[in-house]
């Protein structure tokens, strides 16, 4: 929500991110709603050991 407000389009927002599997699905899902697509959404992918 705060990084709709900080913008005027969700076309011009990308998000990154680093971190678990499960979590960086919940993040895009939620996004999503936002209008942010899959293609703006950028991770890597670790699992805490």
């Amino acid at each position: 929500k705060h990084i709709m407000m900080e913008s005027d389009n969700s076309q011009n927002v990308h998000v990154w991110f680093c971190g678990p599997a499960g979590f960086a699905k919940s993040l895009l899902s939620g996004l999503q709603k936002y209008g942010i697509s899959e293609k703006a959404f950028h991770y890597d992918r670790f699992n805490m050991r």
